[in-house]
This record gives structure tokens, sequence and C-alpha cells, in this order.
């Protein structure tokens, strides 16, 4: 602890926006009536007063609990007069400083300060390399910004002093205000120079981007006035050889939306778009999406009109033809139907297959939209899986389609979603998938879902989206039962060209009683026993054949493959960069989650899990402990982010 190098009564001037550290020379303007008052005092004193940054900057006339507990005891070198009844001061820091005792407040701030005690550590392999990271960092940041700061980086290179470093860095960059004024409160050297280690890694990365924007941007506006320069010298040519186009493209979508003899007011958007369109660059982004939008605004059926046909009966033959048991399911997307056909004014029911993998969910969701198919040939079905809704929304928020994108989900008129559990914990896509919703049952279309749980079971699904799941009925598919079992695995054998006795159709359909996929994998597996060893289909040879399937059951682990995939599908991110170097906050997240959960759900050694991802044991160690860290203290946030992967990780075994 250093000792306190002053204590006295000195002016107090408070800064808006701005911090001063010590030994770091600043000018800036001073404009406020007691700010200039408190300047001339200290003028007509030792010229020395604490500058202290205040919480608020809004706050005009700042009382004691408006300042922040530290400032800059600091030396007034210069003052200059500017236009107006500004001053504009140069100052160099001293010390922190504390205000002990508020003596006035009129007509100006004055006080007792004494200097604040800084802690100073020993001077560790850490600390040197923190400051060597610092000094790095810093060159990089002068390179970005092209700041001409040579002088500062040439001090903090000459420097042994954590406390200077990080003091240095904090006056001499971009890092915001709020970060500025708790880095002026932090008294530990080596914290104080690890924080500012971490803004100024932040600003740099920030510079980069800003720096590739600016570049794509530059680039394509670039481009645009070539190609505008280049279209008007064409039209010009053309003009002067008398030479006009085949067609006039304007015309020609103008031409096309008035003989839609839409309304009033719809015409009239739509004409107004095709202005918008005249006046585009060639070749320009937004003229793309205008006209991508205006294609398919001329391609759907205006003011053409089908007749929907509601017939349980019919309904239900469909349904029988290709699933055994599932009555209540049955039933379930009957009562939907019967709810159509005698009340057909109402909006229509939500309908949410819920269940494990494998009892058929999605084969019960292709059943329905063939039955759809079949009555209505016209009608417009869509069917997207959870996980693809979002990439496709990623997708058109990158090419700039997003108009496209949801035309082609609220212009259905039966919506089929399937594995709706994969967009919880993804605000944006949640945010889109909310408005799909609420715009097709306003306008009473048909939404089927599927999940492998129910919404209330979904921990970070938005309240919002689960109340609305709920609006509808909720079918519970459950594993089929014995009988169930016996009718599938006899009718998916006979499909084969399978002879198989009633006892091995017993033995397998005691043993198989996961789902109706494995049973279908059984009968596959029998299959190719019988054309590959030529030998009767008989118990003994069947049990043998397929033995290894029941050996391992309740027993299965996920691989390291399986839970990477599932992490990346939760978090929207590539196994590419997952698996990579990138070391953003979201990434960084994933992937300690991802070592987390293989060292939780599988046998496998740090040092191979450190292999997954190229890194080594102690970093693998590092990550597991800072998840392990953040659960124990009650991050909910993590807790149901790892809940919901566990569930999609499990729900693949």
């Amino acid at each position: 602890m250093t000792e306190t190098i002053f204590a006295g009564k000195m002016p107090i001037l408070a800064l808006r926006g701005l911090c001063v550290f010590p030994e770091q020379t600043v000018h800036f303007e001073v404009g406020r009536s007691k700010s200039v008052k408190a300047l001339e005092a200290a003028m007509q004193g030792d010229q020395t007063l604490l500058l202290i940054p205040q919480k608020d900057l809004l706050v005009d006339d700042p009382t004691l609990k408006d300042l922040y507990p530290v400032g800059c005891i600091a030396k007034v070198k210069q003052v200059l007069k500017t236009q107006g009844e500004n001053l504009r001061i140069l100052v160099t820091g001293i010390s922190r400083g504390k205000i002990t005792e508020l003596s006035q407040s009129e007509p100006y701030l004055s006080g007792i300060v004494e200097s604040a005690s800084v802690e100073e550590p020993a001077d560790t392999i850490r600390a040197r390399a923190l400051r060597r990271e610092a000094n790095s960092l810093y060159g990089v940041y002068l390179e970005l910004c092209e700041h001409p700061a040579q002088t500062v980086q040439l001090r903090m290179l000459a420097s042994e002093s954590s406390g200077f470093i990080a003091d240095s860095i904090a006056q001499n960059s971009g890092i915001d205000f709020p970060d500025k004024a708790k880095m002026l409160c932090q008294l530990n050297s080596v914290r104080r120079l690890e924080t500012a280690v971490q803004l100024l890694r932040r600003e740099v990365e920030m510079l980069r981007l800003e720096g590739d924007i600016q570049e794509k941007t530059r680039a394509a506006i670039d481009q645009n006035q070539k190609d505008y320069f280049l279209r008007e010298q064409m039209k010009a040519i053309r003009e002067e050889l008398g030479e006009e186009d085949d067609e006039d493209e304007f015309d020609t979508y103008a031409q096309s939306i008035q003989n839609l003899h839409l309304e009033a007011e719809t015409e009239k958007k739509l004409l107004k778009d095709v202005e918008r369109l005249k006046k585009q660059p060639f070749g320009s982004s937004e003229g793309a999406v205008l006209r991508n939008y205006l294609d398919t605004v001329l391609e759907l059926p205006w003011n053409v009109k089908t007749k929907e046909r509601v017939d349980v009966a019919a309904a239900r033959k469909i349904l029988e033809q290709d699933h055994f048991g599932l009555e209540k399911v049955k039933e379930r997307i009957l009562e939907t139907i019967a709810v159509r056909e005698m009340a057909p004014q109402m909006p229509p029911q939500i309908l949410c297959l819920v269940g494990p993998p494998g009892v058929g969910k999605t084969h019960l969701l292709y059943a329905i939209a063939n039955g759809i198919r079949k009555e209505n040939p016209n009608a417009n079905i869509v069917y997207i899986k959870g996980d693809q809704f979002t990439n496709e929304l990623i997708a058109a928020i990158q090419n700039g389609k997003n108009i496209e994108f949801r035309s082609k989900y609220r212009e259905a008129d039966l919506f089929l979603i399937d594995d709706v559990q994969f967009i919880a914990g993804k605000e944006s896509t949640q945010e889109e998938f909310f408005h799909t919703f609420n715009k097709l049952y306003e306008e009473h279309k048909q939404i089927v879902m599927t999940s492998d749980r129910k919404p209330s079971d979904m921990l970070t699904l938005e309240d919002r989206l689960k109340t609305r799941f709920e609006w509808g009925l909720l079918a519970d598919i459950q594993p089929p039962d014995y009988e169930t079992r016996m009718a599938i695995l006899k009718n998916k054998a006979k499909n084969l060209g399978l002879n198989l006795s009633d006892d091995v159709c017993n033995y397998i359909a005691i043993n198989v009683t996961n789902n109706v996929r494995q049973i279908e994998g059984t009968v596959k597996k029998i299959l190719a026993y019988r054309d590959l060893n030529n030998m009767p289909l008989d118990l003994p040879n069947i049990s043998r054949a397929i033995d290894d399937m029941f050996k391992s059951e309740g027993n299965a682990l996920p691989t390291p493959s399986l839970i990477i995939s599932q992490v990346c599908k939760f978090y929207s991110i590539d196994e590419v960069l997952l698996r990579g170097t990138q070391k953003n906050k979201g990434t960084a997240e994933a992937r300690q989650i991802a070592m987390y959960l293989i060292r939780k759900l599988t046998n496998l050694s740090l040092p191979d899990i450190g292999k997954e991802f190229a890194r080594d044991h102690s970093t693998v160690l590092y990550a597991i402990r800072k998840v392990e860290v953040a659960l124990k203290n009650g991050d909910t946030t993590m807790q149901n982010n790892i809940r919901d992967i566990t569930a999609n990780i499990n729900s693949c075994l």
C-alpha cells in the first residue's frame, strides 16, 4: 500500500463523460458556472483541484451522491479562453483522490480531499505477462484506429508499472466512459491492468469489425456508382442511335399490378414500390430485393378462391391407412377437423404432437400434408424443421431477403413445423416465429407442430410462445404397446417379403420397446441377415442376429460429435467455429458447455476431450470449472440451456 501523499482542502470540478488519470496530460473545455468558478479558485491558489467524473451526464448541478467515489488530483498547466464563455484548460494528473468531507457546494464545489491508497502487488510473472499483452494490444489498436499516439506507446513500453500502463490505456483509447470511471475507482494496479486488457481486446475486435463493414460498404458504393454511370452511358448511346428497349420492365410491373384489380390502397402501395425500383442504381441490393418482392406478389393467386373440404370420414380413412395404434393422437386430429366442420367460422385449432423420437410424429405430419394435398391440390403447404427455420432466417438476414422469407411462411394455408423445440433459446428466431404464428392464426390458417417435450417443459422458450402453443390441442404420443408393436412388425415384414413366425415376432416385440424406428431397423437387419447367410429365420438364428441391438439398450453413451452437433444446433454456430480458435462471447460459452457436457455424459479423459477441440487438457479443465462455478452460483440461463441441450442429446440416442 502506498502512503497518502496529499490531504487538504481544494476546489472540486465535476466532469461529464470524461475521466482524468494520474500521470496523464489532458485538455478539455469547461463551461458550467460552478466549474468555471472552481477553476478560478484553483488558479488563485496552488493550481491544484480534484477532477471527479459524475455518474449521470444529464445532471447539471451535481451533488456528492451524483459523483463517483474516486477522482484524480490534478495540476492546471494552462487556461485559454475560447469563443463564448467556455475555458479550455490543460491539466496533468497527480494521484487518485477521494472526498472525505464536502465543505461547500456554492458558488462551487469544495471539500477535504486526500490521495487514495493504491495497492501495488508484487511484480509476478503474471503481472509481467499482462504488461506485455497490454503493450502488444495497444500497438494493434493504434494501427487500426490510425491514432498518432506513438509517444504514449513509447512511455508504456518503457514503464514497468502495471498501474501506469493501465491508466495510459484508459486515457488514450476509445474505451467507454463508464468503464473508464470504474478503472479510475479500481485501486489494485494488477486488477486494473486486467480490466484494461479485456476492454482493449474488445475495442480491437470492434475496430476490426468496423473496418470490415466500411470496406464492404465502400466497395458496394463504388460498384453501384460504376454501374449507374455505365447504365446512364448505355441509355444515352441508345437514345443517340434511336434504339429503344424491346420491353420496359417498369411499365410491365405497373400494368401487371393494375390488371389484378386490387383494392385501391394495395394497388397504390405496389405502384409506389415500382417507382422506388425505378430510382435504384442498376445491380443494387435494394433493387434486387424490390424485384423479388414484386415478382412474388404478382405470382400470388389474387382474387382466386378454393373451396375447403372438411371431411372427418375421409381424414379417418387416410390416418388408418399408414398408422397402427396411436388412437388418442388420431382422435385429437379428427377432433380438430370436426370442429372446423361444425363451426367453419371459428379460428383453426393449433395441434401439437408431443413424444420421444421414433414414435411417428413426423410420419403423421406427412400424412396430414398428403391428406390436405389430395383434397385441395392448390393448397399452400409449408413443412419445415425447427433448426432449419433458424438457418433460413439467418440466411435471409445475411442476403437481405427478409420479405421473401416472411412471405414463404406467412402465406401458408397449412404450416407444419417439426421439432419445434429447437427454436427455444434463440431470441431472433422466437421473435420471427411469434409474428408468423400470429399472422397465420389471425387468418384462420392451420398450424401443426411436433416436439419431443411439452411446451411447459421448454425452459428457454418465451412465455408468449408457450401460451400460444397451449391454445390448441396437445396430443401426447407414447411408445407403441405390445399389440401395436406386433401389428407394425408383421406389416413391415410382409412389405419386405419376410415370413416371420409368431415366436420370432413375439421375441422382437418383447425386446424392442422404444419406438417404431427401432422396429423397422430390426426387420431390415433380419432381411440383410437372411440374404447374406441363407439360413432359416428361426428363433435361435434371429436372436443371434439381433442380440447386439438389445445389449446396448439403456446403456448407450452419446458421442462427442453428437454432443458438439447439438450444442452448435442450439446456439446456431458452425462446428468449424466451435472447434476453432474464435473467442467471442457466444462461441466461447458454447465451446465451454460442449466440453462440460462431453466430460459429464461420456467416459472421455481431459486430454481426449482436448483433442476434439485442438486444445490441451488444462484448457478443458478451465472450461469445465468455469461452467461448474456458473451453475453453482445459480446462473439460471446456463442451467436452462444445459438442460435443453441434454434433452436434445438424449432424444437422439
